[in-house]
């Protein structure tokens, strides 16, 4: 004889069995959802910061530095936005203990990043990432920050700590203090820059 409360019983099961397999869809599409924000993360989401120290130190190497910044259209806006850029930086008159041992100097660094930046006011979130090549052809990655940076009718100063992730003087901070043009491409709609500063490069982090 059948139990007369197994429809019931059996209602009872289907309806959980239901229910676990809608949470098990829901924490899968949790997962594919949480990654998919990951995948979907700014490159430059960190960028390098100076040892705390960094002022007690005298650089290892110093160089002039000259080149030019292009933001792509339609560039620099009145109103704070968050927009790429692109550098490409020659290096002259390289002198410190480092060059008066033999130590290869800084050649040119290729950089590229994001930052939040207008035409007049103060530039935040400058981060990127670059590729310095020596004075022997080899090559070191490098990561970009903010210390500070400011632009009035789209010209003004910065000062960014890098760090060196590989190659020559892997391991070591340095930090540009340059100032930024404008040539010829006024803001609102600023897409070209000229640049004029110092690169210091410090000893190892920790030292």
């Amino acid at each position: 004889m059948i139990n007369p409360r197994f429809p019931n019983l059996l209602h009872n099961w289907l309806t959980n069995r239901e229910r676990s397999d809608m949470f098990t869809r829901d924490r899968m599409f949790g997962v594919v959802a949480l990654a998919g924000v990951a995948l979907a993360a700014p490159p430059f989401a960190q960028g390098a910061a100076l040892p705390s120290d960094i002022s007690a130190k005298t650089p290892v190497m110093t160089c002039k530095e000259t080149g030019e910044v292009t933001w792509p259209e339609p560039g620099i806006a009145d109103s704070p936005d968050t927009v790429n850029w692109k550098a490409d930086i020659k290096f002259t008159d390289c002198k410190g203990t480092a060059v008066d041992e033999g130590s290869p100097t800084l050649k040119s660094v290729t950089e590229s990043g994001t930052e939040k930046a207008s035409c007049t006011g103060k530039t935040t979130a400058h981060v990127g990432k670059g590729t310095i090549t020596w004075s022997d052809n080899t090559t070191s990655d490098v990561t970009i920050g903010e210390i500070s940076e400011s632009k009035s009718k789209g010209s003004g100063p910065g000062d960014f700590p890098f760090s060196i992730v590989s190659g020559h003087f892997k391991d070591h901070s340095a930090e540009v203090k340059d100032k930024v043009t404008d040539s010829g491409h006024p803001c609102p709609g600023e897409s070209k820059a000229t640049i004029e500063g110092t690169f210091a490069l410090y000893g190892p982090s920790g030292s």
